[in-house]
């Protein structure tokens, strides 16, 4: 095959799309930033979002996660696509095969109130054969790229992380995070392609220009033959991120078609462009900016941190960056936001219990009531945000709202409890079943009554099995902070447990 390099190629990225890079170093800073604040409610048809005060601009570009349908909703922003160019990596394809999860890349306008779309692009970030299961951790592995699912992950037909097996050929979009691997936003299993065909997206490390190798996420690729398309100056570099596609050999050497570069360079976006940006830190600019997919952000007093503060800003973090594009091609941060569904800050560290009492929280069963932006089931009260994913398995309806969803209704609904209020990373409603389920953490209990409090719902613990433990033996093992998982029947007040076991 001849080798085709177009470094610094301007048009190869203008006629495909952006996908991310990175930051490096961390943040001492002095700048007497106020904290953080954060909460949000659902989105709605009219777009009223001014990324700065006194912003008139009519170029508008957003890269997040497909949140809902009727139109395209992007992290809670309805994006009108009737004239819309719709595109899967370089094709042009049709809004009905994009799904909920799918990360993807919006250029817009704002004409009378309402964002309209001129392109959306997809582009899964990872392919090829699962070639390691850790179910139980929530984990698996892509051609030896490690994949993390969380409560937001959505996975694609009828499949289920525990429905996947060794050698099964999937499809990732998600974002991949300084601890290395790859949090997972949606999933499709397509065992009719190829599964020697690889692609693969991270930051290019162990450059090595004279056996024309370097790895990503520890896989090693061979760029020997590829057709590179770098935009930036200097050509493939560490740290630059890529996406990669080719094939495996027998010694699990990917050998590259093609070699992406995956950020954005200075003059993809419109001077005074409102902008929505997802993705890692890949360097830090001195003490009040940073490098997020070849974009340099710039933030000051007046930007707001949610989830986090400037002390988590470093190489490796995952965040989102709303903010206006100065004449100098650099995004002015007017909101940051750390990410908690697709990258747990801590999991560098063994030290992950506050994160999963945050993120691993369960219900499946009726809904009690419904409001605008809220659902209550098993007498808690879940708020949506505009983040969260809305999906109906039961009737498959795509234009699928909060608004849909009726008392009685059976829902799937993965939470993370923030401060004391629980919030949905996703709502799908189901078939009905029999049993309510509840996968959460003892708040409380009292061992003589036998009740307990899990994720904030009373429970009966009367008629219970323990598993494998005599009732006994689990109230002298349960304490405040241990994660079960309890089926049984919510009875409008309580919910009577028939089945508790303690989580491994």
């Amino acid at each position: 095959m001849t080798r085709i390099d177009r470094t610094h190629s301007g048009a190869s990225r203008a006629a495909r799309w952006p996908a991310r890079t990175t930051l490096a170093a961390a943040c001492a800073i002095a700048l007497g930033l106020a904290g953080c604040g954060g909460g949000s409610g659902g989105g709605d048809d009219s777009d009223s979002t001014s990324t700065t005060t006194g912003s008139t601009s009519e170029s508008v570009f957003a890269r997040g996660p497909v949140t809902g349908f009727g139109s395209v909703i992007v992290n809670g922003r309805r994006f009108a696509t009737e004239d819309a160019a719709i595109l899967f990596g370089d094709e042009s394809d049709v809004e009905a095969r994009l799904r909920v999860g799918q990360i993807v890349e919006v250029k817009a306008r704002r004409e009378n109130g309402l964002l309209v779309a001129a392109s959306v692009r997809y582009d899964a970030s990872l392919k090829g054969p699962i070639t390691a299961l850790a179910i139980d951790n929530n984990r698996f592995q892509v051609a030896g790229q490690p994949v993390k699912v969380v409560g937001a992950t959505v996975f694609d037909d009828d499949n289920a992380l525990d429905t996947l097996a060794l050698g099964d050929v999937v499809e990732i979009s998600g974002q991949r995070t300084g601890a290395g691997f790859t949090v997972a936003s949606y999933v499709d299993v397509d065992n009719e392609s190829d599964a020697d065909a690889v692609t693969v997206t991270g930051d290019v490390r162990n450059l090595d220009t004279q056996l024309r190798r370097f790895t990503v996420g520890g896989l090693t690729i061979d760029y020997g033959n590829a057709e590179l398309e770098i935009d930036r100056d200097g050509g493939l570099a560490n740290r630059l991120l890529v996406k990669v596609e080719g094939r495996l050999d027998a010694n699990d050497v990917l050998l590259a078609d093609k070699v992406e570069d995956e950020s954005y360079d200075e003059d993809f976006f419109d001077d005074g462009a409102e902008v929505e940006l997802f993705g890692q830190i890949s360097e830090l600019t001195g003490t009040n900016g940073f490098v997020l997919r070849g974009v340099t952000i710039r933030f000051d007093a007046n930007t707001q941190f949610d989830d986090g503060s400037v002390a988590n800003l470093g190489v490796g973090a995952v965040v989102e960056v709303e903010g206006v594009v100065d004449d100098n091609g650099v995004l002015l941060a007017k909101e940051i936001s750390f990410d908690e569904d697709f990258g747990d800050r801590d999991d560098d560290s063994n030290d992950v219990e506050d994160d999963d009492r945050r993120e691993d929280i369960e219900f499946a069963g009726r809904v009690s009531s419904v409001a605008k932006d809220a659902i209550e089931l098993f007498g808690v009260t879940v708020r949506v945000e505009d983040r969260t994913r809305l999906l109906d398995e039961r009737d498959d309806r795509r234009t699928f709202s909060l608004a849909d969803i009726q008392p009685g209704d059976r829902v799937e609904l993965p939470a993370r409890n923030d401060d004391g209020t629980l919030f949905a990373s996703r709502v799908e409603r189901e078939d009905d079943e029999k049993r309510d389920e509840i996968e959460g953490f003892i708040d409380r209990f009292d061992g003589g009554l036998k009740t307990l409090v899990v994720s904030g719902v009373t429970i009966d613990a009367t008629a219970a099995s323990f598993d494998n433990l005599t009732e006994s033996d689990f109230f002298a093992m349960a304490k405040e902070g241990v994660r079960i998982e309890i089926s049984g029947r919510f009875n409008g007040s309580v919910f009577v447990a028939d089945e508790i076991e303690l989580d491994d």
